[in-house]
């Protein structure tokens, strides 16, 4: 099972926002920046499943256009004056695969406009919402007045995992409440051309793109696409749409820069340990010193490093820094400075859903303190990376973090956390067990990854992977960090075997540091009760129940919305509840 992990955007947050207006803190680029990327791509499901599930997200499109008169995909940049990473603000509408109808607004799109020698204006991601392989050109001709006509043209493409190839067109679509059925409903318009005002490298829906506040748009775009039936095929010739509207949108020049040292700089490879809700992390961090400057390579998504200024035995670090167009979320990123305090959601009606969160305030600066000759900075606030200048809307964040460097001692190595099972399938003939494995010990301290490793137990006995079966040049009981098999069945955070487990699945880390062998305690997962068991080892002894369900904090889906068991292949959506209760989403190719 070879797979490997996209982002999809997850407005897993979005949907819950409403009832937790001060949750905030719960990867909100994951609830905010991404969350237009929620619609999933689109596939078509039978049309007693589409009724069932009410999902609604391929329906066929009226229009008086034909496939084959559409124009090309433009995909080699065109020639002209060039606003690179201009920033996108836009409103809309979209249909969450999960959540249904939603609207969301992002004003940290990254977005390419040439205004071309032939006259032309080309943009390339206003619809950057999209979960595609490719992003093409669209070509804004000129009208006059500066206004521009978008005429229905390819804007994107995906290739599914069996190799197919769907490409989203955008055209204008009008808006509406069905009164018969009382579903929101949509068509693709007579008029399908999108009309823009452009100059100097800003771009702009116009009036009647933008209702009054609260109102639905009458007009928007929508990313469609042609789909030629076969014999076996549910659905008819037609447009099929992804449900994605917007109904205005803006652009701006990038005019800020971020920072990062020069080349005479002094770098230090150090160990950052910092706080997210009620558990700490570890990981490596590159540190620059320039005069009485420095510089903190924190989040490696970002070009821009945190800047600040060594002031005797502090380390000042102003707020709203920019730090440059994150490449996991392709959005503009600021950092903030922030204090957090964590606060307690409580659901009455399902209290097993209740959580704690951290909750960000933005404050006008922190300060470090540091220890020059021992090389220690640290402070109890926060830092975040943010797509939004204003305000925390962020892709990760750093509490309470402590920069140092390593030194290696003996440590026990933390307890791996099962995120689901999924139990031996006929079709693909496996079963398989989820996990998390961090490189730290008990107290979220880092150590040396190389010298991590884990072993498997099925059913209370100790695992031995046979070579053959996972095509390794010999067979293995005890496996590397990280490790993956040539096959495919096992991987970084997921182990297959070829059988159906009877009682329990569950695995152990070791960690050979300082000379010292630790292992953690044993976490097993009971197939039976579908509950996580800690097993203790050496003084630790007995079992503990960990309250939790596994099978609630790990979930597949379809391109559908589906839900579907841990042997599906192809491409998925993962949903996983993090540490800190908040759920992410992932795109995922399992093989």
């Amino acid at each position: 099972m070879k797979k490997f992990t996209l982002i999809v955007c997850a407005a897993m947050m979005a949907a819950t926002s409403f009832a937790q207006p001060e949750k905030q803190n719960a990867p909100s680029i994951l609830n905010g920046m991404k969350q237009l990327r929620t619609q999933r791509q689109m596939a078509r499901p039978s049309k007693a499943e589409t009724r069932q599930q009410d999902m609604r997200t391929a329906r066929m499109m009226k229009s008086p256009l034909k496939a084959e008169e559409l124009p090309e995909a433009i995909v080699d940049q065109p020639e002209g004056k060039v606003y690179e990473h201009a920033i996108l603000t836009v409103n809309g509408l979209f249909y969450n695969w999960m959540y249904g109808w939603m609207s969301s607004a992002t004003d940290a799109g990254d977005v390419s406009i040439v205004e071309g020698t032939d006259g032309n204006v080309y943009v390339k991601g206003i619809l950057s919402s999209m979960a595609v392989d490719e992003v093409y050109w669209l070509k804004a001709e000129p009208q006059g007045d500066d206004l521009y006509a978008i005429k229905m043209q390819p804007c994107g493409a995906y290739w599914d995992y069996q190799g197919g190839e769907h490409t989203y067109y955008i055209a204008r679509m009008e808006y509406y409440m069905d009164e018969e059925s009382g579903y929101d409903d949509y068509n693709i318009t007579d008029n399908t051309t999108v009309t823009v005002w452009y100059k100097d490298g800003v771009m702009k829906t116009i009036d009647e793109m933008n209702p009054e506040a609260g109102d639905v748009a009458s007009a928007a775009y929508g990313p469609i696409y042609w789909h030629e039936a076969e014999e076996d095929d549910d659905y008819e010739s037609g447009w099929y749409n992804d449900n994605q509207f917007y109904w205005s949108l803006s652009t701006a020049p990038l005019t800020e820069t971020y920072y990062e040292p020069s080349e005479n700089a002094t770098i230090e490879q150090l160990v950052m340990k910092y706080k997210q809700v009620d558990t700490f992390y570890s990981k490596t961090v590159s540190v620059a010193f320039e005069g009485n400057d420095v510089y903190l390579k924190l989040y490696t998504s970002v070009p821009g490093w945190v800047k600040g200024t060594i002031e005797g035995n502090k380390i000042k670090v102003a707020n709203q820094q920019y730090a440059g167009v994150d490449s996991y979320y392709g959005r503009h990123t600021w950092i903030h400075t922030a204090s957090v305090a964590t606060k307690y959601y409580e659901d009455t009606e399902n209290p097993d859903d209740s959580y704690y969160y951290d909750y960000g305030t933005i404050v006008d600066g922190i300060e470090f303190d540091y220890d020059a000759e021992n090389m220690v900075m640290s402070t109890e606030q926060a830092i975040y990376f943010d797509g939004a200048r204003e305000r925390i809307y962020y892709a990760d964040y750093f509490n309470a973090l402590t920069i140092y460097r390593f030194v290696e001692v003996p440590a026990v190595p933390t307890d791996p956390s099962i995120t689901n099972f999924w139990n031996y399938d006929d079709y693909f003939g496996n079963a398989e067990l989820d996990f998390t494995l961090n490189a730290t010990d008990v107290d979220g301290n880092y150590i040396t990854p190389d010298k991590l490793s884990y072993v498997v137990y099925v059913d209370d006995e100790l695992f031995e992977a046979d070579a053959e079966e996972y095509g390794m040049e010999e067979s293995m009981s005890e496996f590397p960090y990280g490790f993956r098999d040539p096959e495919g069945y096992i991987g970084r955070d997921y182990f297959c075997v070829f059988f159906a487990p009877a009682k329990n699945m569950g695995l152990q880390a070791i960690y050979r540091g300082a000379g010292e062998e630790n292992r953690s305690n044993i976490v097993m997962y009971d197939i039976e009760s579908g509950q996580v068991n800690v097993i203790g080892t050496g003084d630790n002894t007995g079992i503990e129940t960990v309250n939790q369900n596994a099978t609630n904090r790990h979930e597949l889906y379809d391109l559908q919305g589906r839900r579907v068991n841990g042997n599906a292949r192809g491409l998925v959506i993962e949903r996983r509840m993090m540490a800190d209760g908040t759920m992410k989403a992932v795109k995922a190719i399992r093989k």
